[in-house]
C-alpha cells in the first residue's frame, strides 16, 4: 500500500513538473493580413473641407510629426515625404537602416469635401551589402537587399486622419 502511495506521490510530482515548466500562455495569433480593400478603407477618407485648406493642412501635419516634404505638385493633389532614417535591429541579422515613405494624393470629391489618399511604406537595407566606391576616404556600403513593407497599422492612419480633420476645421474657421 505505501508503495502504491509512493507511486502515485512521484507520479503527481512529475506532474506538476512538467506543467511548472511548459512555455507558459502562447503569444497571441498575428493578425492577418488585410485584403486591398481593407487596406484601403484605413487609407482613404473623405474630409470636410475644401481642396485647398485639405492640401494645406496634410502638408502641415506631415512636417509636425516629422516627415521631409521631398515633393509637392498642387495640380495633381501629389504630397510626398520621406522620415529621418533611422536603425532597427532584426533578429539574428544585426543593424538594419530603415526609413518610411509617405504618400498623399487628395482630390476635390464634391462641394466642400475632399478624398485624401495616405499611403505608408517602411523600407529597410540590408547592411550586408558590397563595397561601392569610396566616399570621404571610406568605401561606401551598397545595401544587397532592400526590404518593403505596407504599413498597415489602423492606429497610425486613425491619428494622422483625426489630426487632418481637426487642421482643415481650424484653417476654415479662421478664414470666416
Amino acid at each position: 500500500m505505501l508503495k502504491k502511495i509512493f507511486v502515485l506521490y512521484v507520479f503527481a510530482l512529475i506532474i506538476i513538473y512538467a506543467c511548472a515548466c511548459s512555455t507558459g500562455p502562447k503569444a497571441p495569433p498575428k493578425p492577418p493580413k488585410l485584403d486591398a480593400n481593407q487596406l484601403r478603407s484605413l487609407q482613404v477618407k473623405e474630409i470636410d473641407g475644401d481642396f485647398d485648406a485639405c492640401f494645406k493642412a496634410c502638408i502641415f501635419i506631415l512636417q509636425d510629426e516629422g516627415w521631409i516634404i521631398r515633393e509637392v505638385d498642387k495640380p495633381s493633389g501629389l504630397i510626398q515625404a520621406k522620415s529621418l532614417s533611422n536603425k532597427e535591429t532584426v533578429k539574428g541579422r544585426g543593424w538594419y537602416q530603415t526609413w518610411k515613405e509617405a504618400n498623399a494624393t487628395l482630390e476635390p470629391w464634391g462641394k466642400g469635401i475632399t478624398k485624401v489618399r495616405l499611403s505608408l511604406v517602411k523600407i529597410m537595407f540590408d547592411p550586408g551589402g558590397s563595397v561601392g566606391g569610396k566616399g570621404l576616404g571610406k568605401p561606401i556600403i551598397v545595401p544587397e537587399k532592400t526590404k518593403t513593407k505596407i504599413i498597415d497599422d489602423p492606429s497610425v492612419y486613425q491619428h494622422f486622419f483625426a489630426r487632418l480633420k481637426k487642421e482643415v476645421f481650424r484653417r476654415q474657421n479662421l478664414n470666416k
